[in-house]
């Protein structure tokens, strides 16, 4: 018969009745019995039922048979059980001839039939199973988010379609290729060495890598001569283990760049088959893919870490005073983050962050502050209430007033000795001298006032005042020019209550807010970093909608802006570098803190956490 192998089964008696009319020449193999006979897909198959079978004449041991034989029968028992169990084909002519030839010649051609779409049935199956291992693999490969756990799934994965006991995973690094990752079932908990490989044609990986080639070798200690490569049995020796089949798969981007080499090691079934070898080259194709995007992820992120970085340097440099501070409540939020995470339990127990929240949050915490690089230096680095130019001309004012009264002292002088002569001269210089020194002790007074007052701390209602009878004091030089020692803006500066800022440089101050929003908004975030601008441009929001610019409300403050106002308070109060004032101890710290959370304007669950988890202490 053409086409595919062909036999025909049958009890010795018939396959004698009807040797004479197989086609070309085709010996029947004469059987005593069905269970004499295997199951597994091989030549197109013929059962010629004889009615002398028991097997042959029971319907269901004839529905057992495997569904690509032909089963032809002669009238009687055998065809009315094989017609019972659905498989008869052909009644068999009792006449021998042409008719009985014919239906033997269709039996046949029709199991070759059966047996080809039984072939392309396992085929497409084998096909759809790969499909689905390599949609599933990619699947795999699309979850990790960092190099090292991608090496860890393609290994697994290759492993696991492959059904391999061991396998190692080379990446190129320059001239070489060098060993990253390695998983053997065999001998678990294996350390990768530290390995380079030079990409040639000496080793096995060196080989796939400089040839792009997959290399599939039965035994590895016993490579085909035509080969070039061969194998290292160093391993084998140290470990105790024994390397047979290899299959070593170039992992290929799709520019045709090796990216590195898997290499697989002693599967299940003892030697790779064609579709081991299809299914690990797809695969490390994919993983080259996986690969290359993942390390242009981590350059992204390296490159945009850096931008943050240099982002909070530019702050640091513009305000020296605060320097450090955007470092240190990045620390303080991630770390009240990670503890809330954590929590599970009460206001906090449905709280959870993925890597990808907490880097969002660390990025807000960063940048919250950046908008100050918008906001006048003078405005930013003042540690008094006076501006520079204006304390400088104060001082000066004063210099002056001193300069003035010596002046007028040798004046008067002169003038009674002009006037007068030298009678009563020393009494005069006396009582002249007495009230210059008055005069000059009130104007120290003053000056020491006026240091009290510049000071950025709560004015006094007494300096208040004093302040008013400074601003009226005038003086007259020698020239009877009036000296005024308080301009009217001075006394503005000066009877600020709190702080060292007006109300007008305390809004400056306070744009920084809106500033922040204008910078990180024109940023094309990310899908995993798009909240950063509005966790970082809310900070100075308060829950009861005291706070600013935009007044918000409790539900409209998310929990990572919430944790970021708890850990910008909290070093706000603490930090040694600020110019205008000094650190706070940490218990009246975090006493202000209490009390904010009281009013309503902080989170006080997140404060209980922060104070009982000792959250600060990761600046430590």
């Amino acid at each position: 018969m053409p086409g595919a192998p062909a036999q025909i089964l049958s009890s010795a008696r018939m396959a004698e009745a009807v040797a004479a009319d197989l086609p070309e020449s085709l010996e029947p193999t004469p059987i005593g019995s069905l269970s004499e006979v295997g199951t597994a897909l091989g030549p197109a198959t013929v059962l010629l039922a004889d009615p002398a079978w028991q097997d042959a004449l029971d319907p269901p041991r004839l529905r057992t048979l495997p569904r690509w034989w032909v089963v032809v029968a002669p009238d009687g028992p055998a065809a009315d059980a094989a017609r019972q169990a659905g498989r008869l084909f052909l009644r068999l002519p009792d006449l021998p001839g042409p008719a009985r030839r014919e239906c033997l010649r269709a039996a046949l051609l029709h199991a070759q039939g059966l047996v080809a779409a039984e072939q392309l049935r396992r085929e497409g199956e084998l096909l759809a199973r790969d499909l689905f291992e390599l949609s599933e693999v990619g699947g795999a490969l699309m979850q990790p988010r960092d190099l090292q756990e991608l090496m860890t799934t393609i290994l697994r994965e290759a492993r696991r379609v492959t059904s391999s006991d061991a396998g190692s995973l080379y990446l190129v690094d320059g001239e070489h290729l060098r060993f990253h990752w390695t998983q053997n079932e065999s001998l678990p908990g294996l350390d990768p060495p530290d390995l380079e490989i030079p990409i040639d044609r000496s080793s096995f990986a060196g080989y796939a890598a400089a040839t792009g080639e997959t290399l599939r070798i039965d035994d590895a200690y016993a490579v085909p001569e035509s080969l070039p490569c061969r194998f290292d049995r160093r391993f084998d020796e140290a470990n105790g283990y024994r390397t047979r089949a290899v299959l070593v798969v170039p992992m290929l981007a799709p520019s045709g760049v090796t990216v590195g080499v898997l290499q697989l090691l002693n599967p299940a079934a003892g030697c790779y088959a064609t579709r081991d070898e299809q299914i690990a080259r797809a695969l490390g194709g994919q993983a080259a893919v996986s690969i290359e995007n993942q390390r242009l992820r981590d350059e992204i992120e390296a490159l945009f870490e850096g931008f943050i970085r240099a982002a909070v340097t530019a702050l640091d440099q513009r305000d020296p005073g605060t320097s450090g501070h955007s470092e240190r409540v990045a620390e303080l939020t991630c770390a009240l983050a990670e503890h809330a995470d954590r929590c599970g339990h009460g206001a906090l127990a449905e709280v959870a962050f993925a890597g990808s929240e907490l880097r969002e949050i660390r990025y807000a915490a960063l940048l919250h502050d950046f908008g100050k690089v918008f906001v006048s230096e003078q405005v930013l680095g003042k540690d008094r209430k006076l501006p520079p130019e204006r304390e400088v001309a104060l001082r000066g004012r004063f210099a002056h007033a001193h300069e003035a009264l010596e002046r007028r002292y040798h004046a008067e002088l002169a003038r009674y000795l002009q006037e007068c002569g030298s009678a009563g001269f020393e009494a005069f210089e006396k009582r002249l001298r007495r009230g210059i020194d008055e005069e000059r002790d009130r104007l120290r007074h003053f000056e020491r006032a006026v240091q009290r007052a510049n000071e950025p701390r709560v004015l006094a209602s007494e300096v208040s005042q004093e302040l008013v009878v400074i601003a009226e004091h005038r003086l007259v030089d020698s020239d009877d020019q009036p000296i005024q020692l308080l301009q009217p803006g001075d006394l503005d500066y000066l009877s600020v209550p709190q702080g060292s800022l007006t109300s007008q440089e305390r809004r400056a101050i306070e744009s920084h807010v809106t500033y922040t929003h204008r910078f990180l908004e024109q940023i094309p975030w990310t899908r995993d970093l798009a909240r950063v601008d509005a966790i970082a441009s809310s900070h100075h929001e308060k829950l009861d909608g005291s706070g600013y610019p935009l007044g918000l409300g409790a539900a409209e403050i998310p929990i990572q802006t919430r944790m970021l106002t708890i850990a910008d308070i909290f070093d706000a109060l603490t930090a040694a570098d600020r110019p205008y004032k000094k650190a706070l101890p940490l218990e009246k710290a975090l006493d202000i803190l209490s009390q904010e959370a009281s009013r309503g304007r902080i989170d006080p669950s997140l404060l209980e956490l922060f104070i009982g988890s000792e959250t600060w202490t990761v600046l430590a």
